[in-house]
């Protein structure tokens, strides 16, 4: 076969996008809602396999996020544009609150801090002293508290398929190997047919410095622990409960729309291949049960393990490639994805019109979906 037959027979796209996680998801949305015939390639056989798939399903504000960072500029927009976003798509959420406590004395002017940060960032907040934190929450240990009404929870999975149900066309068991410069714009390398692509987008999440292959990401894995609570614990609390520790190695226990209260701890590991046994439930249950005590006293019902994305020493990165001009690199968002994903999609579709992309006029879009008939994390062993 001669070039011009071989180059004839590829697949083209306007735009490719690798990963069908929840950024991958929210650009396809985005390319669908501005007329961006896109092309969405993932190595797994369904959405959301990774961590996207797996967290907690934490819809965050932004309330306690790094000053002047672009993540949490993606943080924050992703916060301003999801209630319409996921009342136009009929997406599953949750507006419960986050409640921010001190288990000391000398946790309280780090509360302080939080507070002064969650209104430069524009986020409502409502402090409590320590009667008061009682009356909110009077199965916590806290000594002062800080409410967050905007946090919410959603269903990862079903945000992530929705987002995907808009309009792109979407490649399963497709496995990127490479993407190389092509004729003005990118010929990526796919296990099921190479695609000439005007624009790429990689969002291929911990494999992400690879796609990239110059040496200009370097990702590193994070180990999320999950324990899933009895149905009778969940009367212990509505809302998301944190301890406002400076170093978040604790645990954050947190509700669901299915009702069933959790709790979770990160942990950055050395592989993204293996990341290790899980953490002890025991650890986990304690960081929670000092929170709450009376958590204590129940048995895990169900756990599970993600393995999430995370820059090595860059923050978030929103990047063109300089190896392949065409390509745009997302990397590194963390455990705050869920929410800067809708943040990062317009931010990108802007950035691919600075270079030629063309767009049409704004559209809103339907979702095809149907309501879940088992929560995420058991939909992810089945």
């Amino acid at each position: 076969m001669n070039a011009d037959t071989a180059a004839s027979s590829l697949t083209r796209a306007e735009l490719v996008i690798i990963g069908a996680g929840v950024t991958g998801a929210a650009i396809a949305y985005e390319c669908a809602c501005y007329g961006v015939e896109a092309l969405v390639l993932e190595r797994a056989h369904g959405p959301a396999a990774g961590m996207s798939g797996a967290n907690a399903g934490i819809l965050h504000s932004g309330f306690d996020a790094p000053p002047l960072t672009l993540e949490t500029s993606m943080i924050l927009a992703g916060a301003s544009r999801w209630p319409s976003i996921f009342e136009e798509l009929s997406i599953p959420v949750k507006v419960c609150g986050e409640v921010l406590i001190a288990l000391d004395s000398s946790q309280l002017g780090r509360l302080a801090e939080v507070t002064q940060r969650a209104t430069d960032h524009g986020v409502k907040t409502r402090a409590y002293d320590r009667s008061q934190i009682r009356n909110l929450e009077p199965q916590a240990k806290a000594v002062g508290g800080l409410l967050v009404p905007s946090e919410a929870v959603t269903d990862p999975y079903e945000m992530v398929s929705r987002l995907l149900s808009t309009g792109a066309e979407l490649r399963y068991g497709s496995a990127v190997s490479a993407v190389e410069p092509f004729e003005g714009g990118a010929l990526v390398r796919c296990s099921t047919g190479d695609v000439e692509a005007r624009f790429v987008i990689n969002c291929a999440g911990l494999w992400a410095d690879e796609i990239a292959g110059d040496g200009a990401i370097s990702i590193d894995a994070e180990r999320g622990d999950f324990v899933v609570y009895p149905d009778e614990a969940a009367i212990l609390t509505d809302h998301i409960i944190e301890a406002v520790a400076a170093d978040h190695t604790g645990a954050t226990v947190f509700p669901t729309i299915y009702g069933r209260l959790c709790a979770y701890m990160a942990t950055r590991v050395s592989s993204k291949i293996d990341a290790g046994a899980a953490a002890s439930m025991d650890e986990l249950q304690s960081k929670a049960a000092r929170m709450v005590p009376k958590l204590a006293g129940f048995t895990a019902a169900d756990s599970w393990v993600s393995v999430d994305a995370v820059s090595k020493d860059r923050g978030m990165i929103a990047e063109w490639s300089k190896r392949v001009p065409k390509m745009y690199n997302v990397a590194g968002v963390g455990r705050a994805g869920l929410t800067a994903a809708l943040g990062v999609s317009a931010y990108v579709l802007d950035r691919c019109r600075e270079r030629g992309l063309g767009v049409k006029a704004r559209v809103a879009r339907r979702a095809r979906g149907q309501e879940p008939a088992f929560p995420w994390w058991q939909r992810r062993k089945r």
